[in-house]
């Protein structure tokens, strides 16, 4: 299955490069993100709004992101708040997440955006709110943008592929991680297992057969992403899962395949590392039913990227 960036594009995609800025952090709680050089505001912009973000995963996170960002661009504003929740599931392997200090470390956004965890702080904010609930997963794409939020479909469409690819950058730190270890051109496998595998008899948030799979599938799934992979050229793999990542290491001997080193020292959560390194792939393979995770890697990187699902 193909879902590539150019459906969500109605012009040609093109390199953007975005300078790399600083993270400020005022004494209010929220967190300042300075880049020298953005396509949005307009210099006819005016006016703030705000928004709450998806209360899920980096990647649902950052679509919300994208989709308010979209909104501010076409009402013309020249600020963008956003309110930075709790995952609404419990766990460690989320706290990456959560802590939006610990989360700020990885990642740059332009100047005009600001976002917090202070929901007094947000509240008070005297700007247009744009959805007081906050989204759902399945709200954060074009046609559900110009459904939800009363916009002709085209006009967000041509916003939404503008604002994306000067969404989001890599730290400095990731950034030179990146540039030690990848090469130019590579594709990647994003192997997605951990709790989008369910057992029998399991219910909750990951359990939805659109976006995971049984258990007694992982046989299948594998044999299926070993058939997709690319024939040739260098190959990245991305894993929540040592175990599966080895294994599918192992099916694949001897083609050699690169896997990232994460060095301590550098403080840098690895799930933020896997992600810009997935964004600079030209290819990205997922091997699950659904990752908004990989798939927004795909549709913010720089380079022109096709994501297949296994």
């Amino acid at each position: 299955m193909l879902l590539g960036r150019f459906l969500l594009a109605t012009e040609p995609i093109h390199d953007v490069h975005v300078a790399r800025g600083h993270l400020e952090t005022p004494k209010d709680g929220s967190h300042h993100f300075r880049s020298t050089l953005g396509r949005w505001p307009t210099p006819s912009s005016t006016g703030a709004v705000k928004a709450r973000l998806c209360p899920n995963g980096w990647g649902d996170r950052l679509l919300s992101l994208l989709a308010f960002a979209t909104l501010a661009s076409l009402d013309g504003a020249q600020r963008l708040l956003v309110y930075w929740p709790e995952h609404e599931r419990e766990g460690a392997a989320l706290d990456a997440v959560n802590d939006l200090s610990r989360a700020a470390r990885h990642f740059v956004l332009p100047r005009h955006i600001r976002v917090t965890n202070d929901w007094a702080a947000f509240t008070a904010e005297p700007a247009f709110w744009y959805d007081n609930d906050g989204p759902r997963s399945q709200d954060l794409y074009p046609k559900a943008i110009s459904r939800v939020f009363k916009r002709p479909l085209a006009d967000v469409m041509r916003a939404y592929d503008v604002v994306r690819v000067d969404l989001v950058e890599p730290s400095d730190a990731i950034r030179r991680a990146l540039e030690k270890q990848l090469p130019t051109h590579f594709s990647a496998v994003h192997l997605r297992r951990g709790d989008k595998i369910r057992q029998r008899g399991q219910v909750g948030f990951e359990t939805n057969d659109r976006i995971s799979i049984d258990s007694t599938e992982l046989l299948e799934l594998q044999e299926r992403t070993v058939r997709a992979m690319p024939a040739e050229g260098t190959l990245l793999l991305c894993s929540d899962d040592t175990s599966a990542a080895a294994a599918l290491r192992a099916s694949l001997f001897p083609r050699s395949v690169l896997t990232l080193r994460y060095e301590s020292t550098t403080h840098v959560d690895t799930s933020f590392l896997d992600f810009f390194a997935l964004s600079r792939a030209s290819t990205i393979l997922l091997s699950q039913r659904w990752s908004a995770f990989s798939f927004t890697a795909c549709l913010v990187g720089k380079v022109s990227c096709e994501y297949h699902i296994a």
